[in-house]
């Protein structure tokens, strides 16, 4: 793989070369691994937006299609009707 030079401030570098020799690496992989990483986590990071952007539109969609069909839908009135009137003329013949 062809490399390319990366300049960083001196201190880093020494972190670096320390955190390397810890973890049993070379300077050189653990840039490379620690690059990866960064690279995948805002990758994913992209994707999530993405997916609640999605979402956000379809809780959108979904709340504009309920308050429709409120807006919409039929609204019954039960009345209790007193038992002891007089309600034959209503009797099914």
């Amino acid at each position: 793989m062809a490399t390319k030079a990366v300049y960083i401030p001196v201190q880093l570098h020494q972190e670096l070369k320390a955190l390397a020799l810890e973890k049993g690496k070379t300077l050189t992989e653990l840039v490379s691994q620690f690059l990866r990483e960064a690279i995948d986590r805002e990758r994913s990071r992209k994707e999530l937006k993405e997916q609640e952007k999605l979402w956000a539109e379809i809780y959108r969609e979904m709340a504009q299609e309920h308050a429709r069909m409120a807006e919409e839908s039929v609204h019954y009135v039960v009345e209790v009707l007193d038992p002891a009137e007089d309600w034959r003329e209503y009797e099914n013949e």
